[in-house]
């Protein structure tokens, strides 16, 4: 699995010691996106993360299909579907070999994650 390195990609990740800094101070506290992408007919990608992400993932399929299995469950994720990870949720994602995504996706950090969490997702996971 790749995690990044696509053709035509978009790619943008904070430092982590501004993003440290940023978390600290209002209202970057609040909500701050600490990473952003896009990755087209993003072929052979995946993550797999036992530990999680120590932000919350938010992936948009805009075409193809991918995958991402949590426990025991595996959720296909198609066009117009949004896939929200909760941080430190341990997860497996990856594109289809035969018909690969494209995403727009982000990491978000900050004291209002679990509150937006808690109205896009079922009880917050």
């Amino acid at each position: 699995m790749l995690p990044d390195g696509f053709p035509g990609q978009r790619l943008r990740v904070l430092p982590r010691p501004l993003v440290s800094s940023a978390l600290r101070q209002p209202p970057t506290a609040s909500l701050l996106v600490t990473d952003a992408g896009y990755f087209p007919r993003a072929a052979n990608h995946g993550r797999r993360r036992p530990e999680g992400a120590d932000e919350a993932v938010v992936i948009i399929c805009t075409d193809g299909i991918g995958r991402c299995q949590v426990a025991d469950r595996t959720t296909v994720v198609a066009p117009g579907h949004a896939l929200v990870l909760p941080p430190r949720l341990a997860h497996t994602y990856w594109a289809d070999p035969g018909n690969p995504w494209t995403i727009w996706w982000l990491h978000a950090a900050g004291s209002q994650v679990p509150e937006l969490l808690s109205v896009v997702t079922e009880g917050g996971r």
